[in-house]
Formats: C-alpha cells, structure tokens, sequence
C-alpha cells in the first residue's frame, strides 16, 4: 500500500504519524508524513528523505487586504490555492490511503470530492475540534452549524473517520458512529511496559510523598489548580514535594506564583529530560499527575498519552475525571478520579501524603495493572482498516492500466 499521513495543527507534532509510517515502511508499505515547517510549508517525507514540499497559505498583500470583508475574502481565497496544491501533491504521489489530522476542519473540509475513486481519505480526529460558541441564540445557531457541518464532513465526504476514543466518536457522529467512524487508540512505546518497577519498600513510608507533573508547563493547562491545591495541603502536612518538568511556555509565570504563594520548600520545576529517560525518571516519583483542564473542549473526548504512560508504567495517577479517563484509572485503585477544582485536587493528593496504607496499596495495584498496545498493534489496527478501504485487487489494477493510459 502507499500511505500518505498528513498532520496540520503543528510544526512540533507529537511523533505519533512518524512511528506509525516508520512500523509501516518496515512492513514493505509505502508511507509518507506530511507535516508543515516553520514558515507553513507543507513538507512530505518518507523518513528522513524530504520528497516534496507544498507552499503554504499565502499571506494576502495589497491596497486592500488590510480591510476586514475583503482580507477575508482574500484568505479564503489564499487557502483555497493551498488547497489546490495539496491535491496536485496527492495526484503525483498516487497514495491509496491519505490519513490527514486537520486540527481545524475548514482548510480540508472538502479535500476528497473530486480526487480519484481509488484514493481513499480518512479523516483522523485526533482531536475533535470542539468548540462553544456561547449560549446567546446567535451562539447556539452557530454550535449547531458547526456541529452538523463536523458530522456531514465525517460522515459523506470522507471515506471514514478514524478517532481514539469512543467519547470522541459518539460526540462527532452520534451513537450509531461505528457506521462511519472507528476507534484505533494511542499507542505507548515499549520502554514503558518494560522499565523495572521498583516497588515502594516499608522503611520509606514516613518520607515525603512524592508527586511528578509532566509536560508543557503552560498556563492553558491550568497548573494554578496544582499550586493552589498545594497551598491548601500545606495547613494540614508539608510531607509532600511536587516538581514539574517539561519546557516552560510561561516567561517563569508558575516560578513567580510559587515564590508568592511561599511553595518554594515543595514545589520544584526542572527542564524537560528526553523522551527515551521519562521512564526511568518517572519510576522514582510516588504519584504522577495527570489533570487536564476542561478547555481546549477536546481534551474530554480523547485520552492523554501521558495518562496511557503512567498506565503502561505502572505508576499511580491523580487523573482529571473526563470519560477517557475512566478506562485508564480505576479509581481507588491505581489512582484517583477528580473534579478540576482545588479542594478535589488537594484531598486526592493528601490521601498519598496521610494514608500510608492507601499509598502502598495504590502502588502495588498500578504495578499490578500495568498494561499499554504497543505501537505495532495500533499499526495492525491501521493496517487493517486501509486494507478494508482498498477496492478489490482486480478494481485496483484495472484503475491503474487507466492511468497508465491516459498518463
């Protein structure tokens, strides 16, 4: 097969498209990773080799392009030739499977109508791209468009809709979605489910509880909620640390709210530490904390790979209580479910700091309930549903003889 997977919400993606196309190639599949560059660019690989590169949206300029209806009308203009490059890209390439992440339906809404027969499209919500436009009428007329508009793009233009969460596929497509769409779920690298795990020993009870947030320290994630809950710990026990680690998108916002709210004993924030060490950085935390705010509205509707890590891992997790979730941590047991408020936040945090009992147990059970699919089962997943897309052999050889023909 040849497989083109093309993601557009980032320069910096998650590497999911990348290990998926590299497990693809070494089943002697065709895969390319369309991911755009700095400046835009839409750039096409088949691992490290660049094999083309589309341009991207073309900023209007101009007498007028500075004026509201008609810089509007000219970024439309704009996408809709970018559009028309990336179909050009697709016809030289010949893909059977185009995999395309759009982040944001509008740019390739319409991307499969006239392309091909054998060129099948699946669109990839990764992330569902809901959004609330209000509760004023003009704001709920809008959700309702959009909202139709997301389910008839997923359902009759392309081929199928592909997501990692039932939560997400229900919202999009309703609750006959397995009609249209499918679940293929995130995949973990092995080094999760193989890093030792080194069980909590009894002469280490009365040391602090340890706690690990991991990720893009930003202010959309919300990690006030963390500190604060902190704070509230702090009238009750100080045996407890909380450190962060991962790349700081604040300007030191979180660093300045620490030392004001006096955290500075118990809250620690580090540079990140590369991927291939997370497990065994992870492993000599107590707790890890996975809470995930409830905006972006996506965030609900898939899970987190750090949630699916801390699962592979076998390490207990405080875990915002979104449907996903629910599948990952069962609660009281390798973890705790919460509310996104800081009074449930602290009391889950303070059942590790004051239960010793609980602590341990919670260890063990997560220990004991490690579990994670391998990226080489979603790609068996993929490749199971490229396969049921593809017509049938005869089809497929007479289209390309028609090719040829008219080549």
């Amino acid at each position: 097969m040849r497989i083109l997977l093309a993601q557009f919400y980032s320069h910096q993606p998650t590497p999911d498209y990348g290990i998926i196309a590299a497990e693809l190639r070494a089943r002697d599949h065709q895969a390319w990773v369309a991911t755009p560059d700095a400046k835009g660019d839409l750039c096409v690989r088949a691992g490290e080799q660049l094999v083309a590169t589309v341009p991207g949206v073309q900023k209007p300029v101009g007498r007028f392009a500075g004026l509201p209806i008609i810089s509007s009308l000219l970024w439309k203009k704009a996408a809709f030739a970018y559009e028309q490059r990336v179909r050009k890209m697709l016809r030289q390439l010949e893909p059977n499977i185009v995999q395309i992440n759009p982040a944001d339906l509008g740019l390739f809404e319409i991307l499969p109508l006239f392309m091909p027969d054998w060129m099948q499209f699946i669109l990839d919500f990764r992330q569902i791209d809901e959004r609330d436009y209000g509760r004023s009428v003009f704001g709920r007329l809008k959700n309702a468009f959009y909202r139709f508009k997301r389910e008839t793009v997923a359902r009759y233009v392309y081929t199928r809709a592909a997501f990692l969460h039932a939560a997400g596929a229900r919202k999009v497509l309703g609750v006959n979605w397995r009609k249209w769409g499918v679940v293929v779920p995130l995949g973990v690298a092995c080094r999760f489910l193989e890093q030792p795990h080194p069980f909590e020993q009894p002469d280490k009870l009365e040391a602090k509880t340890t706690f690990i947030y991991l990720g893009t320290i930003s202010t959309q994630r919300k990690l006030d909620l963390l500190l604060l809950a902190a704070k509230k710990m702090l009238h009750q026990t100080n045996q407890f640390e909380i450190t962060f680690i991962g790349p700081d998108a604040t300007n030191g916002f979180y660093q300045t709210m620490i030392a004001d709210l006096d955290l500075g004993q118990n809250i620690t924030i580090k540079a990140p530490v590369a991927y291939e060490d997370v497990p065994a950085v992870l492993v000599t935390y107590n707790v890890a904390l996975a809470i995930v705010p409830e905006r972006p509205f996506d965030w609900q509707y898939h899970p987190t790979l750090k949630a699916l890590e801390y699962r592979a891992l076998g390490i207990p997790m405080i875990a915002t209580d979104f449907e996903p979730n629910r599948h990952i941590v069962e609660n009281g047991r390798n973890g705790l479910l919460v509310n996104n408020t800081v009074d449930d936040i602290a009391d889950a945090m303070l059942c590790y700091v004051q239960d010793h009992d609980f602590r341990t147990k919670s260890g063990q059970d997560a220990a004991a309930m490690r579990q994670g699919r391998p990226w080489h089962d979603v790609v068996d997943r993929y490749v199971t549903l490229y396969t049921s897309l593809l017509p049938k052999p005869d089809a497929l050889e007479a289209e390309k003889q028609i090719r040829q023909t008219t080549s």
